[in-house]
């Protein structure tokens, strides 16, 4: 038997042949792992286009691919500027503390600058080292690169201090360098997911504001493939089986004007489909399962494949209810003036009658009285016709007010005798418990509402009963009050009560009569081109009712804006804004709306900033300045109420809410989180200048009130006018910016002011989400005023969400 026994050269190759296989083995094995991570990476990265998952997947994979501790991502906008932020191995209290990234400093401004990669081992030894925030975690290598695609720099990738403590390595700077291509391309792609969605929703936003129902079909299966918000209102009204036409055909029948039923087979949609011709504006009559019957206008078209192919069939569907029952009020309307104008004319017809045929019988005494009769009749007529051509100018917006100081007093005693010398009989009261002040006001117009609401009370209100005439002063609003103890008003009618054609509702006989449905639409139009406001009030039917309006106290000056001291305007300035037209943002998603208010603005002196898209108009509102916020109430996507707020944070403006409806609880909601007035849609131009004015004029007031009256609490003392502070005396001497966030808290006193608050109102955007620059400048502005900050007196913070300075 022979045994060969290994020499000790043979047995050392043999263990170096090992030893590199091994080597080779795990480097194989490492690099498999790191292609499986890439992969898993890559599929977590590409399985979304939501630019904000993708983004912190691309950071989370390369802070874990390579062994970084810390990881962040920064990408830029079309401008240059900072759109997201995403760090990866950092607490949520370290982020918070870091606050943000000062992009353009030290090797963060570096990474702008370059193509490639940039590694280091020690940060402190670049030329270039400086650039993070303060609170930064503390770091010593460093791996960054920027991400870019079609030559254009998106952002920027961080990782820094490698786990154990080592280097990051070549193959770190490969890895992250896939993950910047791979973060390019993604980036890209969501933005133009992001940019489809925008369009997208805009096309759908449009339609669906739209008054006209629309519905796209499928040309071959008859399936229902989107519709409006008109068509939902109409179509899911009622409960369909399923989305198909038949399904809709079960519910609904149409018909033609003659009342003759329409075969599926010769509907719009299934012609257009055969044919590929348009139907316009087709007659139909939908009856629906309820019972309701709606007139519409039926409009079909084909939609056709690149190839000609038909497809599809879009159809449109205008609801004609609203412009039937139009026509139905201009006849009762016309009904009510033919009325109204036959009587007198009888009166006089007879008149002239008897005069003519027995003027030899009849003796002087009895000749006056039919004479007397003609000339009241025909001053009866007159009224009526001055009374229609008040409401023509009301209705478009041209109804003329000279306002002018007036004595309120001498105003409700001038009415009271106008209306006595009519004949009525009422014993008319007049309660003045104050001293009233000089109001802006058209005396003639004014006079005119008194006298119609006078004489609506009296018509509805037994013989000699009494009718109370009040007025008061609460602020900058004078109050008149009419009130009797006639037939009252049904709590369901009180909505209605000002609209001209509310006489002809046949559920209201106890307020129905000659003259009402003008009368007091045009009260309503008269004092709302006065800027202020008109109500009634009731118990209900047989208890009397209350007819209120407010009109504005004159006070010597006619305010266009306002310029805050917060604004940092300078007196000069200042007095340049205020002779300036004022300027005016409105915010509405119906463009048809916003170029009707555009129009009155102009027309009324006015500087109109327009939009429909309520992150612009954040934007307008904090470069632009406004003097008056006009807002949509209900925008679309949007809570008007929720935009409104944003908007009051970067700029201190009155808002006049535009409602649909008069909601009280919303306009309630609303006027508690800061809006100043509100106008009902539809509107004439004259209301909405006469209410802007009473705004901008009630506003400027109340600042010029709150900024020469100095603001006090204990020892502190904070001169607005003079921009001086005391404390027990003694001046203290600040920087511009303390003395602007000493102004903003005494300006708001026992209102908590949150960080992003103060940090759009004193820094604007320099420091968009810094909060230590909030806690540095309160640290000094205590110190200046011997505030502790334990138990500080003036200023006290509020956790984790700002700070506040008590009520005096």
């Amino acid at each position: 038997m022979n045994t060969h026994v290994e020499g000790p050269q043979a047995a050392k190759s043999r263990a170096a042949a090992l030893t590199k296989a091994d080597r080779l083995k795990n480097e194989v094995e490492s690099l498999r792992s790191r292609l499986a991570k890439l992969n898993e990476a890559s599929l977590g990265i590409f399985g979304s286009l939501d630019a904000d998952a993708v983004l912190q997947a691309v950071i989370d994979a390369s802070r874990l691919l390579t062994d970084a501790r810390y990881g962040a991502i920064l990408t830029f906008d079309d401008s240059g500027e900072m759109e997201h932020f995403f760090t990866s191995g950092i607490s949520p209290e370290e982020r918070r503390r870091i606050g943000r990234m000062p992009q353009g400093l030290g090797i963060l401004g570096y990474m702008n600058e370059i193509e490639g990669p940039l590694r280091l081992t020690d940060i402190a030894g670049h030329p270039r080292s400086i650039g993070f925030p303060e609170n930064h975690p503390p770091m010593k290598s460093f791996l960054g690169i920027p991400i870019r695609r079609d030559g254009k720099h998106l952002g920027n990738i961080y990782l820094a201090e490698k786990e154990g403590g080592g280097d990051f390595t070549p193959e770190d700077e490969e890895s992250l360098a896939t993950f910047a291509a791979q973060g390019a391309a993604a980036i890209a792609n969501s933005r133009i997911y992001r940019a489809e969605n925008r369009a997208r929703a805009d096309l759908e936003a449009l339609l669906d504001i739209s008054p006209v129902a629309v519905l796209v079909w499928d040309a071959k299966t008859w399936d229902l493939l989107s519709l409006n918000a008109e068509a939902r209102r109409i179509v899911y009204g009622q409960h369909m089986p399923g989305h198909g036409l038949k399904d809709l055909l079960r519910v609904m029948t149409l018909r033609r004007p003659n009342g003759q039923d329409i075969p599926p087979e010769e509907l719009s949609i299934k012609w257009t489909a055969l044919t590929g011709q348009t139907v316009r504006a087709e007659e139909v009559v939908i009856h629906l399962p309820d019972g309701k019957v709606i007139p519409a206008l039926h409009s079909t078209a084909p939609i056709r494949k690149e190839d000609g192919e038909i497809v599809g069939v879009v159809a449109t569907l205008q609801d004609m209810t609203p412009l039937e029952d139009l026509a139905k009020q201009q006849a009762e309307f016309l009904t009510m003036v033919s009325h109204d104008l036959r009587n007198p004319l009888v009166s006089i017809k007879g008149s002239v009658t008897t005069l003519l045929g027995s003027s030899s019988s009849l003796d002087s005494a009895d000749m006056r009285q039919f004479l007397r009769i003609i000339d009241q009749q025909a001053d009866r007529m007159s009224g009526l016709l001055s009374n229609l051509l008040d409401m023509g100018r009301i209705e478009t917006g041209t109804v003329a007010v000279d306002t002018g100081p007036a004595d309120l007093t001498a105003l409700m005693e001038e009415a009271r005798r106008a209306f006595l010398t009519t004949g009525a009989r009422n014993i008319i009261g007049v309660d003045i418990t104050q001293r009233l002040p000089l109001v802006m006001a058209d005396r003639q117009r004014i006079k005119q509402v008194l006298i119609n609401l006078l004489s609506n009370a009296s018509r509805h209100s037994p013989d000699w009963s009494e009718i109370t005439v009040s007025a008061s002063v609460e602020g900058l609003q004078a109050i008149v009050a009419v009130a009797d103890k006639g037939a009252g008003i049904a709590p369901d009618r009180l909505p209605h009560i000002f609209r001209k054609y509310s006489q002809f509702d046949a559920d209201q006989p106890d307020r129905s009569g000659t003259g009402d449905g003008l009368n007091l639409a045009i009260c309503r139009g008269i004092v709302e081109a006065h800027g202020g406001r008109i109500w009634a009030e009731s118990d209900g039917l047989g208890l009397g009712a209350t007819f209120t309006f407010t009109i504005p106290v004159a006070d010597g000056d006619t305010v266009h804006a306002s310029p805050s001291p917060e604004t940092g305007t300078a007196p000069s300035d200042a007095r340049e804004r205020a002779s300036a037209p004022a300027r005016v943002l409105a915010i509405d998603d119906d463009t048809q709306t916003l170029r009707f208010i555009r129009g009155a603005l102009l027309e009324a002196g006015y500087t109109p900033l327009v939009t429909t898209d309520p992150d612009e108009a954040v934007h307008l509102a904090k470069t632009e300045k406004p003097d008056l916020l006009l807002l949509d109430f209900t925008l679309h996507g949007a809570d008007g109420i929720d935009v409104m707020r944003r908007v009051l944070e970067v700029t201190d403006v009155p808002v006049i809410l535009l409602p649909e409806h008069d909601e009280e609880d919303l306009i309630t909601e609303a006027f508690e989180s800061g809006a100043d007035d509100y106008i009902v849609k539809p509107f004439s131009p004259g209301e909405l200048a006469g209410r802007i004015k009473a705004t901008l004029r009630k506003r400027g007031a109340q600042a010029r009130t709150r900024s020469a009256k100095p603001f006090v609490l204990g020892d502190l003392a904070v001169d607005h006018l003079a921009g001086s502070v005391t404390l027990a005396g003694r001046e203290i001497r600040l920087t511009p910016t303390e003395y602007k966030l000493l102004h903003e808290f005494s300006m708001n006193p026992g209102r908590v002011l949150t960080y992003d608050h103060l940090l759009r109102r004193v820094w604007d955007s320099d420091y968009s989400s810094d909060t230590q620059v909030v806690r540095t400048f309160v640290k000094n502005l205590r110190s200046k005023l011997g505030d502790k900050a334990d138990s500080p007196t003036y200023i006290l913070t509020v956790p984790a969400i700002g700070y506040r300075m008590p009520k005096p």
